[in-house]
């Protein structure tokens, strides 16, 4: 199984060149990266030295992503460039977050076309460069397994699957395994994380109980049961875990205990 290195890769990568970057993930034990894409990080030849490292470190990658608003234009635009940058690099994904700006309850019918159109029209692009497109559930529009298989049929495409996050089913109220096994002929691709509940915290369930992100292990899903679903299908598992640079290692090593 391997693992990588998700958020924490664009934090140091803002205050380290790329090799320093991938250096460091691969001594604490990350085999691959996962770039997040932002255009202030990743310039005009920031992929060509990224790649450069990759060959120089031995780190790899396997999925490039990104969250936009793929309803829109500028988000479907977005979305390609992002994939000539994920083949660049020889991820076999692209991940994104589909409606990033969406964080309050919004009705299905009324934003499914327009991102099936769209994401269809990645899936046909990463198609011709030899890519899959993955989505995650996120937000609170396409999460759920009832929203996302009312994505999965609009789409309708043999390259578009999913990426599994296995604490985001706590912000609509989804019991977390159901969700994850609802998918699992889908899954390409895995997020780990974990969320404790608390008298006050930045988020909210559907039924106002407060939760904050915890170090893996440490919070209240149950993610030794949902890791356990992962452990003989060979998907990489990224480490998402918004936690200072100290503690990054860390991350991976409890990640790794749960298994």
């Amino acid at each position: 199984m391997e693992f990588g290195f998700y958020v924490g890769f664009n934090r140091l990568f803002e205050s380290m060149d790329p090799v320093s970057v991938l250096s460091t993930a691969k001594k604490m034990g990350y085999s691959f990266f996962e770039p997040l894409h932002s255009s202030r990080l990743y310039l005009k030849n920031s992929p060509e030295a990224l790649k450069e490292a990759m060959a120089e470190t031995g780190v790899g990658i396997h999925c490039y992503s990104v969250g936009l608003n793929i309803f829109t234009q500028k988000g479907l635009d977005t979305a390609k460039e992002c994939l000539r940058i994920a083949s660049f690099l020889g991820a076999e994904h692209l991940h994104h977050t589909m409606c990033f700006s969406l964080t309050e309850k919004n009705n299905i019918d009324d934003i499914i076309s327009p991102t099936a159109k769209n994401t269809a029209a990645v899936c046909d692009m990463a198609k011709e460069l030899g890519m899959n497109v993955l989505v995650e559930n996120q937000g609170l529009v396409f999460n759920g397994a009832d929203n996302l298989s009312r994505l999965f049929e609009a789409v309708n495409r043999d390259n578009f699957f999913f990426c599994s996050d296995l604490g985001n089913s706590l912000f609509v109220g989804e019991d977390h395994i159901h969700a994850a096994k609802r998918f699992m002929h889908l899954t390409k691709h895995v997020h780990v994380k974990d969320y404790r509940f608390t008298a006050e915290g930045p988020y909210r369930t559907p039924d106002s109980r407060a939760f904050e992100e915890v170090i893996p292990g440490e919070g209240d899903l149950p993610l030794r049961e949902l890791l356990g679903l992962y452990k003989d299908k060979s998907i990489p598992i990224s480490v998402e875990y918004s936690c200072p640079e100290a503690q990054y290692e860390k991350a991976l090593n409890c990640t790794k205990a749960l298994l």
